[in-house]
């Protein structure tokens, strides 16, 4: 009885350390080409693209914020993160998860960048989410409901406008904002509201866009106007990633 314990012990204890070998090696990328991109152009997006990882003439910063799941004013480093772009190409050997997918990506920056990072708390610039004055114009999330069905699906916003129409509380609506830098509710208001809400991009640098695009509202102005909210500027204590060092790596 003792041998056969101890048997099926060593049979579990190596089938352990076949699966801790072969894990790691399953989630190496199958193909990861990095290169530096000298076009100058305006930086690109980083995202998914069914099984590959694309991003075109996309910084270092907008890579580490994605693989450590932060938002771009959470990463800190030498200018040149910012400033430089890459083409990245990247294919698992398996479909990882979200959470398997960032931990490898982590892996090869440290190894194509050599980054060192720390984490830190900093007081930085910031949003509160405030109501204005007349009070909020917060509409029922039933409105939502009966609105989809009314539209059958089809968006109710212009095409070139940015938008927010969905069923949140406060707290998320703050974060779904999206700025760059932490926006935190101080409202006091809890509760799910249906956000209907249209707003302008800064005025591009050409200035050739249509007049219907630059007659849109600011974000600001359309917090106050169809929310009845506004934002005021402060400061909060938040965590963020420095990156001590970083190389630029070779091209491959």
């Amino acid at each position: 009885m003792t041998q056969a314990v101890a048997l099926a012990s060593l049979i579990g204890l190596v089938s352990q350390g076949i699966f801790a070998q072969s894990e790691p090696a399953s989630l190496a990328f199958e193909v990861a080409s990095v290169k530096p991109n000298r076009s100058g152009g305006p930086k690109g997006r980083v995202g998914a693209q069914g099984d590959n990882f694309i991003g075109k003439n996309v910084a270092l910063k907008q890579l580490v914020a994605y693989a450590y799941a932060l938002r771009g004013y959470q990463v800190s480093g030498p200018d040149w993160i910012e400033t430089e772009g890459y083409d990245v190409t990247l294919r698992a050997k398996i479909s990882p998860s979200v959470t398997q997918f960032r931990l490898m990506l982590r892996a090869l920056l440290e190894d194509r960048f050599k980054i060192k990072t720390h984490r830190e708390t900093k007081e930085i610039p910031a949003f509160w989410l405030v109501v204005a004055k007349g009070g909020p114009k917060l509409r029922d999330v039933k409105e939502e409901e009966a609105f989809k069905s009314a539209n059958a699906g089809k968006s109710p916003f212009r095409p070139g406008f940015n938008a927010i129409f969905s069923n949140k509380s406060l707290p998320e609506f703050a974060n779904r904002l999206g700025l760059d830098r932490p926006v935190i509710d101080k409202t006091g208001i809890e509760s799910r509201f249906w956000f209907q809400l249209e707003w302008a991009d800064e005025p591009s640098r050409t200035g050739r866009e249509p007049l219907i695009l630059r007659a849109r509202p600011s974000l600001l102005t359309a917090l106050e106007e169809q929310l009845g909210l506004k934002l005021e500027e402060h400061l909060a204590p938040t965590e963020i990633l420095v990156i001590d060092s970083a190389e630029r790596p070779s091209e491959n």
